[in-house]
């Protein structure tokens, strides 16, 4: 399988798109380009090239050097992206880790007579706008 075909499982699997592993594996062989530069060496369409290089600068995968004109986007190093990729799911199976074991004792229970309910030391955060006291 072609590095370009793996990468590309590997974008699904993250959530990007064709065109944002185009671009990034552009960026990579190319190193700094224009948005115009990207766009003829990935082969993305000029109307979309922004969008795709703005999405892979809000998850980290790019940089911007904005004090230039055009702009120039590079690419952050594979194994930057690597390690922080592990380290997601690192955390989020370890997030996981007690609903699989509340899981296990019901299965448990279940298959040897006994009965019971799901417990769980999930900690739920939400977060919201936070809102300045008026004066």
């Amino acid at each position: 399988m072609s590095i370009e075909k793996r990468l590309q499982e590997l974008a699904r699997l993250i959530g990007l798109t064709s065109y944002d592993i185009k671009a990034y594996i552009a960026l990579v062989e190319n190193g700094p380009l224009t948005a115009r530069d990207a766009a003829i060496k990935a082969n993305i369409p000029s109307s979309k090239v922004y969008s795709v290089l703005h999405k892979l600068y809000r998850l980290g995968y790019v940089e911007i050097d904005d004090k230039k004109r055009p702009e120039l986007f590079y690419a952050v190093s594979p194994t930057d992206i690597f390690n922080r990729l592990v380290q997601k799911f690192s955390d989020y199976v370890n997030s996981i880790k007690p609903l699989i074991d509340s899981l296990q004792l019901m299965y448990e229970s279940a298959y040897r007579g006994g009965r019971v309910t799901a417990q769980s030391e999930l900690l739920y955060v939400v977060r919201g706008a936070s809102i300045a006291p008026r004066s």
